[in-house]
């Protein structure tokens, strides 16, 4: 149970990321909640009583609450907590069943996260038209060779062809980087990422010496 949760919160940690307004933005109800709501949840628990799961709505706001108030607002938490699982089901079902083959991906960025004693490796990518794709995601760390293979197979297998050749940004682990010779070919172009190689200088230095650091390898990926 606690498995699935990780899996479902790393995915919508992932939507959450790629739709979130520009930095300094407030979020709004109606431009930024309503629009996932509606195409993430409505199925199960939308105005449709035949198919509305749990017996919660979520197309209207004074019932779309937060888990944390479900206590106040006649809703329990473990309801909450059960329609929660249901949805993160669907999208995991969803996003497995999705063909990437229409998509002219540019670039796909690969990153592990970490949910209490868990890791996620999650793929996201950016196609010709600069929109942002989820792509997948398994659980297990970029360090695990397995696993890194078996991520950009399902990528390949959901039509991410190795045939077009595209950049892959990375955290910088070894299985991951070989896993992407393996499955896209020993020419395909990898990037380390950026934040990722700042962190890991800064996290030698001491803190004295971060904002120094910080802005000679920012001068330095000029």
């Amino acid at each position: 149970m606690w498995r699935l949760r990780c899996l479902c919160l790393s995915f919508g940690v992932f939507l959450s990321a790629l739709a979130s307004p520009a930095r300094g933005e407030p979020l709004q109800y109606n431009r930024d909640i309503l629009p996932l709501l509606s195409d993430k949840c409505f199925r199960c628990h939308g105005p449709d009583s035949a198919t509305r799961k749990g017996n919660l709505r979520l197309d209207r706001r004074d019932e779309a609450v937060l888990p944390e108030m479900a206590g106040t607002v006649g809703v329990s938490k473990s309801q909450v907590s059960r329609v929660t699982i249901e949805a993160g089901e669907h999208l995991l079902d969803d996003l497995a069943r999705r063909d990437f083959s229409g998509l002219d991906l540019l670039a796909v960025w690969i990153d592990g996260i970490q949910l209490g004693p868990y890791h996620v490796i999650c793929a996201a990518g950016v196609d010709d038209k600069g929109h942002k794709h989820v792509l997948g995601l398994r659980e297990g760390a970029t360090e695990n060779a397995e696993v890194a293979k078996a991520l950009l197979e399902d990528l390949a297998g959901g039509g991410v062809v190795s045939s077009r050749r595209r950049l892959f940004v990375i955290d910088g682990a070894l299985a991951l980087r070989k896993a992407v010779g393996l499955v896209f070919g020993q020419e395909t172009p990898v990037q380390r990422c950026r934040n990722h190689k700042l962190r890991n200088v800064l996290g030698h230095l001491p803190e004295a010496q971060h904002d120094q650091a910080r802005s000679t390898l920012k001068a330095a990926f000029k």
